[in-house]
C-alpha cells in the first residue's frame, strides 16, 4: 500500500515539475517574442511605397518606430543601399533600376525616437533632379536601417522600405470622337507566323468620353470582329461602359463598369485557348477561346469578318460601333504577357522589345505611306495605322500624363 502511495506521489511531483518547466519555457519564449525592437513604420504590412515624380523637387516622408516605449532616446541610422535592388527585383519579378547619379538625397542620416515615444521624427527621400530619367524607366531606392543606438535591437524583417520612383510621362493622345478610325493590315508583309500565334496580347490606354447610345450599343476599341476584339458594351447584354473582350463566340466581361472621362488601361491576353482580360493591371475576367477560325486553336491576326483588316476605333464596318474618346499607348504582341508585364509597362515599352509586333503610341508620331499621312508603328516593322480621314490638328490631345 505504501509503495502505491509513494508511486502516486512521485507521479504528481513529476507532473507539477513538468507544468512548471513548460510554464518557464513559455515565459522565456514570450520574453523573446515581445522583446522591444525598432523598424521602419509600415514595413511589416508592406515594404514598398511609390512616388510619382511630376516635376522636382518631389518628396516622400517616412519614420522609424518602436514596438514598445522606452525611457531612453533611441537613435536610428539610415542609408540608401543600391545593393538591395537585385534581390528585390528577383523576389517581386520587377526590373527596377538604380537612380541616376545625383538625382536624389535623404534629408537626414539619423532618426531619433524620444523617450516615451513610439515614432521618430520624419525623414524624406527628396528627388532633386529628373533630367537623367529615361522615358518609361522605373527606379528603386531601398532605404534601410544600418544601426541602432539606445539599447534596443533591430527587427531585421522590417528594416527596409523600397521606394519605387516613377516619372510622369507627358505625351499626346489621339481623339477619335469624330468620324476617325484606323485600320492595320497584318497580312501586308506576308508574315505567316501572324496567322497562327499560340500566344498573343493586345493592349492600350483609353479614355471614354461617351458610350454609344444606339443599337447595338457597342463602342469598339481595337481588334478583329468575330475573332478577337476589345470593346465596351454588348447589345444591352451588359452595361454600355463595361469593358469586354469578344470573338469566336467567347466573351469575357469585366464585372465592374468603367467610369467615363478617366484614363484606364486594358489588355486582352490569348494563350492555351484562354483569353484573359486585364483592366488597370488587374485580372478582371477570363474565358475559353477556340482561336481564330481554321487556325487550329491559334490566333490569326489576318482573319477578318466584316472589316478589311484589324481595326482601331470601329468594328463590323458600323458607325454604331464607333469609339468615342481618346487612345494612347496601343500595342500588339506575339506572346502572352503576364500580369507583371502589363502592370509594369502601361505608360511605355521599348519599341525594340522582343515579340512586340506593332506599337502605336498615338503621341503625334506620323509617317508617309503611299502618299498618305499615317500613324507610325514605332517598332519599325511597318504596320502603320491607316486613318479613315486626313489627320487634323484637333485629332491630337495635348498634355496627357501617365501615370
Amino acid at each position: 500500500m505504501k509503495n502505491n502511495i509513494h508511486t502516486k506521489n512521485m507521479k504528481q511531483i513529476i507532473l507539477y515539475i513538468s507544468i512548471l518547466t513548460v510554464g518557464a519555457m513559455a515565459s522565456c519564449i514570450n520574453a523573446v517574442e515581445f522583446e522591444n525592437r525598432v523598424y521602419m513604420a509600415g514595413a511589416i504590412e508592406s515594404d514598398t511605397r511609390q512616388l510619382v515624380v511630376d516635376g522636382v523637387p518631389s518628396e516622400v516622408a517616412f519614420v522609424a518606430t518602436l514596438a514598445d516605449l522606452t525611457d531612453d532616446p533611441v537613435d536610428v541610422n539610415i542609408a540608401a543601399d543600391d545593393n538591395l535592388i537585385a534581390a528585390y527585383n528577383s523576389k517581386y519579378h520587377k526590373s527596377y533600376k538604380p537612380m541616376p547619379e545625383g538625382s536624389f538625397s535623404l534629408s537626414t542620416a539619423t532618426l531619433r525616437i524620444d523617450p516615451q515615444n513610439l515614432r521618430s521624427n520624419s525623414a524624406k527621400v527628396v528627388i532633386t533632379d529628373d533630367s537623367g530619367f529615361k522615358e518609361g524607366e522605373s527606379y528603386l531606392i531601398p532605404v534601410t536601417i544600418t544601426g541602432v543606438n539606445g539599447g534596443v535591437k533591430l527587427l531585421d524583417a522590417a528594416k527596409t522600405i523600397y521606394f519605387v520612383i516613377i516619372k510622369t510621362i507627358v505625351t499626346k493622345a489621339c481623339d477619335l470622337r469624330g468620324s476617325l478610325y484606323f485600320q492595320v493590315d497584318f497580312a501586308k508583309l506576308s508574315d505567316a507566323s501572324l496567322t497562327a500565334l499560340s500566344g498573343a496580347t493586345m493592349e492600350t490606354r483609353f479614355y471614354c468620353t461617351a458610350t454609344m447610345t444606339s443599337n447595338p450599343w457597342i463602342s469598339s476599341i481595337m481588334g478583329l470582329e468575330e475573332n478577337w476584339l476589345i470593346r465596351m458594351g454588348d447589345a444591352r447584354n451588359i452595361p454600355d461602359n463595361a469593358i469586354q473582350t469578344a470573338g469566336s463566340g467567347s466573351n469575357a466581361t469585366a464585372p465592374n463598369p468603367i467610369p467615363l472621362k478617366e484614363w484606364h488601361h486594358v489588355a486582352a491576353v490569348f494563350e492555351n485557348n484562354t483569353v484573359k482580360l486585364y483592366v488597370d493591371g488587374n485580372l478582371e475576367a477570363q474565358t475559353s477561346h477556340p482561336g481564330s477560325s481554321n487556325s487550329g486553336g491559334m490566333m490569326n491576326l489576318t482573319y477578318v469578318y466584316g472589316d478589311p483588316s484589324f481595326t482601331i476605333g470601329r468594328s463590323a464596318n458600323a458607325n454604331a460601333r464607333r469609339w468615342n474618346g481618346y487612345l494612347s499607348e496601343m500595342r500588339v504582341w506575339r506572346k502572352a504577357l503576364t500580369r507583371a508585364d502589363i502592370a509594369n509597362n502601361m505608360c511605355y515599352v521599348d519599341p525594340a522589345s522582343p515579340d512586340l509586333i506593332a506599337y502605336w503610341r498615338f503621341d503625334g508620331s506620323t509617317t508617309e505611306e503611299n502618299g498618305k499621312t499615317v500613324i507610325l508603328d514605332h517598332t519599325g516593322h511597318g504596320y502603320n495605322a491607316i486613318p479613315s480621314a486626313t489627320m487634323q490638328a484637333n485629332n491630337w490631345v495635348d498634355n496627357v500624363k501617365c501615370p
